[in-house]
């Protein structure tokens, strides 16, 4: 048996490893899209929907009383080719101050801060003052030529005041002026985007690509900004006050959902990459290999390390063909330290049976090949190096197709159920018990320290299934995409889901989404999946006799 202080070693490097595979899939998401120059152009409201048009109108009244006046409406393309549909805007102009006000729809929501509204003047030096009501939006201005300053929770009237007494002291005396029309308006917002763009290739985050609409990320802007990310997701900086009406918070859950509907909908689901060979792609990629050999060689010794790299290698390469084989997008492998290697791409319309096959793809080709490992061993002769590769086939391989998740075989068995279905709490629930029996049988503290983080967020695969639940009971239509966005929104405005941040309610829906509208699993396809499964232990019931002999 191990020590206590080795486990509680396992348990930290887990965690730890599980914080460095979020940051890591984070920046994943900047490599699989690109930085857009930004373009903006007029448009009727109209071709607005009402939720969009409900949520760009919220600060019309505080506007107007400030003195300002209403030029239109616009669409722009988003910065991020993340997100497919182009955004909207509401642009007004106040000739006195001067100063320019957009109106757009907050890429967090919450309640009472659906809308984002940015105050912005030109001063003579050519630089600009910027006055929002959101939260960190100091962290990606260029500071040579945007000055930010944000006022979370601020009244209309106030950021207006504030602004208005920093544009007299910052313009010196000199004339400052705001043109009059739509066109002057969008105008000034897409050079002052495209000097963001600047600053970002200035600091090394971005780089020109071929296409000179599209730049590349790099790891240190993919990393940068992924930190910004999850500090948005943690919900850092004020929030807006809440109204103690009812009748205001109801408004402002209503305006919530429009907001967060409009985000959901907007997210694209293959961005567009910038052309050219994905060097920080490939370089996180490489990286995340040599960190696995050097921890498995310190763990252990390098030809160790260099064997079980090439099993989970090849286990991945499996998944990775197989991803293409169903039309997966986007699709690459990075290794966890110590714990192995996870395939990941842009989800398909697969199959049931398609997505079945996928996982598959990964363990049975590796057990086929211990089986081969195992035949030319006993061919040839006893040869260690054969041998000892055939049971790191072998092991790694039948391990993931146990029926336990997160294994592969677990993993089968989920998708052979609803979303909404009990089943998969309880595999869950089984998977914890069957995996600290595991890893007590084999001694295996790795095991050991996956099972309890396993049964530490078993909780949460509770209330994950909840959620599940009480959205396929609200459903009509699991077909209706959109609809099942803006049904998921609903339910998880209540409790005990209302009180999560909004880009994790965002995340949960789309997931959702993704999992209602795609084919539910038939009896036919039930007894092909356990029958595949059943046919995949084949090779490794061969392997096993060809050991014993």
């Amino acid at each position: 048996m191990m020590s206590t202080a080795r486990l509680l070693g396992w348990l930290v490097f887990l965690y730890v490893a599980l914080i460095g595979l979020r940051y890591l899939l984070g920046a994943r998401h900047y490599f699989t899209c690109a930085l857009r120059l930004v373009k903006a152009w007029a448009t009727s409201p109209d071709l607005l929907t009402p939720g969009q048009l409900r949520v760009l109108q919220v600060f019309d009244s505080d506007l107007a009383a400030a003195g300002f006046t209403h030029l239109g409406y616009a669409h722009y393309s988003s910065i991020l080719t993340h997100h497919a549909a182009p955004q909207t805007l509401s642009v007004f102009v106040n000739t006195a101050i001067p100063a320019y006000a957009f109106v757009r729809r907050s890429g967090a929501p919450e309640d009472g801060h659906s809308a984002v509204l940015s105050l912005t003047t030109e001063l003579p030096d050519g630089s600009a003052l910027e006055s929002v009501n959101s939260p960190l939006a100091k962290l990606l201005a260029p500071p040579s030529t945007l000055r930010v300053e944000d006022y979370p929770g601020v009244a209309v009237s106030e950021i207006v005041s504030r602004h208005a007494a920093q544009v007299d002291a910052l313009r010196g005396g000199a004339p400052v002026r705001a043109g009059a029309s739509l066109d002057e308006a969008l105008d000034y917002l897409t050079r002052q985007v495209r000097q963001l763009r600047d600053a970002w290739r200035q600091r090394g985050w971005v780089v020109p690509s071929a296409d000179p609409q599209l730049d590349s990320f790099t790891v240190r802007g993919a990393f940068a900004l992924t930190n910004y990310s999850l500090r948005v997701a943690r919900g850092s900086g004020a929030r807006a006050p809440q109204s103690t009406s009812s009748a205001a918070s109801e408004e402002a859950r209503a305006l919530r959902l429009e907001a967060e509907v409009d985000a959901v909908l907007s997210v694209a689901e293959s961005p567009q990459r910038a052309p050219g060979t994905p060097r920080a792609l490939i370089a996180l990629v490489a990286a995340t290999a040599i960190g696995s050999f050097a921890a498995m060689s310190l763990l252990w010794n390098p030809l160790v390390a260099v064997l079980i790299l090439t099993v989970v290698a090849f286990h991945e390469a499996g998944h990775a063909i197989a991803m293409r084989w169903v039309g997966y997008r986007d699709v690459q492998v990075f290794f966890v330290p110590l714990i192995g290697a996870l395939t990941i791409g842009n989800t398909s319309t697969a199959t049931v049976r398609g997505q079945i096959a996928m996982l598959l793809a990964g363990p049975v080709p590796g057990l086929w090949a211990a089986v081969a490992l195992l035949a030319i061993d006993q061919a040839i002769g006893p040869v260690w190096l054969l041998r000892a590769t055939a049971v790191a086939f072998l092991v790694i391989n039948a391990l993931n197709l146990l029926p336990v998740t997160p294994f592969d075989g677990g993993r089968v068995f989920e998708l052979l159920s609803r979303p909404e279905s009990l089943w998969r709490p309880a595999i869950h629930a089984a998977s914890i018990a069957g995996l600290m029996l595991l890893g007590v049988v084999l001694s295996d503290s790795v095991i050991i320290g996956l099972a309890i983080i396993w049964a530490i967020v078993l909780p949460r695969q509770w209330l994950a299934y909840r959620l599940r639940y009480a959205v396929a009971r609200a459903l009509t239509d699991r077909d209706d995409y959109p609809g099942v966005v803006r049904t998921a929104l609903e339910v998880l405005a209540s409790p005990p889901f209302g009180k999560w941040r909004s880009l994790v309610r965002q995340s949960t829906a789309r997931q959702l989404a993704k999992q209602f509208s795609q084919p539910q699993p038939t009896s036919a396809d039930r007894a092909w999946g356990v029958a595949g499964y059943v046919i995949a232990w084949v090779p490794f019931v061969i392997a096993a006799v060809l050991w014993r002999a």
